[in-house]
């Protein structure tokens, strides 16, 4: 099984601008380490993997749309046997994150929806804090004392599960009522057929978008990965290369590629934490 060597690992931030070395094993004796260098792709990188992200896009659109395609016709196909109420309920779960985000904060800062959380939910997230300092002194005592964790007879961490438990429940029931009254606006906005029309091509936005994110996030990891002995050059020849890379070595390629972007958005922030 390969893993990735956690020796020399510079400061989080720094890795934004330094980047750092990845040691894989590989479980193949011929090659049984690869070493590479992870960095945040130049301004230039980023727009060449955003060109070809675009391309993929359209070209990915251009297939989905064309009526000779076979994909095309198996989407329609899909679409035309569902029943009214299955096209309107697959329209309404397109929305469910937003729906979800949207009910989360006018519970939180709106207190003819929900209970009183703060004028800023400062209430709730005071909330959130207290109960975390509560679990992390709970563990501190439990390892002390060797035993096992037991939030169940701490009080304090009961009321404040209980009141974490009230606030969920309060979003569940404002996202009902906002899936509700979305659904009614779907069903009154065009006839089944153009409403099946609608739902083909949110069916083909998403396919477009995941074609897209996917390339782009290649294309990006592909400009990252270094050469360990010279930063400037890439460690693979080409996409395709990356690509034919076994997958649990690609995922730790992947996740270091992650934590450099993790980097960049603490870096960027306006409050960084302290070192």
């Amino acid at each position: 099984m390969s893993k990735t060597s956690t020796e020399s690992v510079p400061h989080l931030r720094d890795l934004f601008i330094k980047g750092r070395e990845l040691k894989i094993e590989t479980g193949d004796e011929e090659n049984p380490i690869i070493e590479v260098w992870i960095r945040k792709p130049s301004s230039t990188q980023r727009d060449y993997a955003l060109r070809k992200a675009r391309t993929k896009k359209a070209r990915r659109r251009a297939e989905l749309l064309s009526p000779d395609s076979a994909e095309h016709q198996a989407m329609l196909l899909e679409i035309q046997e569902m029943d009214i109420e299955e096209v309107i309920e697959e329209l309404v779960r397109g929305r469910s994150t937003e729906l979800r985000r949207q009910a989360t904060n006018e519970v939180l800062f709106n207190p003819e929806i929900g209970s009183d959380w703060g004028k800023d939910g400062e209430k709730y997230f005071s909330l959130l804090d207290a109960r975390l300092e509560v679990q992390d002194q709970i563990l501190r005592e439990a390892e002390e004392n060797q035993t096992t964790p037991d939030f169940e007879s701490n009080e304090e961490y009961k009321r404040l599960a209980s009141l974490e438990e009230q606030f969920q429940a309060e979003v569940a029931e404002r996202e009902t009522v906002l899936r509700d009254d979305y659904r009614a606006q779907v069903a009154s906005e065009g006839t089944p057929e153009e409403l099946r029309k609608k739902l083909f091509n949110k069916y083909v936005d998403a396919e477009s978008e995941m074609v897209w994110f996917a390339e782009f996030r290649t294309n990006m990891i592909y400009q990252a990965v270094r050469r360990i002995d010279d930063h400037s050059k890439l460690y693979f020849e080409s996409v395709e290369e990356l690509l034919d890379m076994p997958l649990e070595i690609q995922t730790q390629l992947f996740n270091a590629y992650d934590q450099i972007e993790m980097a960049g958005d603490i870096k960027n922030s306006p409050t960084p934490p302290p070192s």
